[in-house]
């Protein structure tokens, strides 16, 4: 949460367990007098290859969900990278990052072409790339 969120009551509902796991916490918003809920969990739990809690820096997400996609790309395959989640969770500045701390895109691009450069006495390479973006059901490309 941001600081002004806490300040105003707001607090942490996600949990993310052993790195897998994203736990919503039950809000504990139930009414006094809604008695089919009371004394029930509403968490809910969800499995993924990989979760980042926001401890986790653009390198660390870079290592754990993008770089290891370039070795099958430069070997011909296609490679996508989906961020996917609600307004202000920090998907832009997980993709493009800033001057200090770059974006998993910028990372890409480094890494990719560092490896391009070693193989380029061996092999030709035809990079292509494609950034898309869908705001509001519009795409920008």
């Amino acid at each position: 949460l941001q600081a002004h969120e806490r300040a105003v009551g707001g607090r942490d509902i996600v949990r993310c367990l052993d790195k897998r796991v994203v736990v919503l916490v039950d809000p504990a918003t139930t009414a006094a007098d809604d008695y089919l809920r009371l004394n029930k969990t509403r968490e809910k739990r969800y499995a993924f290859d990989v979760v980042f809690d926001q401890n986790d820096g653009q390198e660390t997400v870079y290592n754990q969900s993008s770089k290891f996609l370039l070795d099958g790309t430069l070997n011909g395959y296609n490679s996508t990278v989906f961020s996917y989640g609600a307004t202000g969770a920090g998907k832009t500045y997980t993709m493009l990052g800033n001057y200090h701390q770059p974006g998993l895109m910028m990372m890409t691009m480094q890494d990719l072409f560092l490896k391009v450069d070693k193989e380029r006495d061996n092999k030709v390479f035809e990079v292509k790339c494609s950034f898309l973006e869908v705001y509001n059901e519009m795409i920008r490309d």
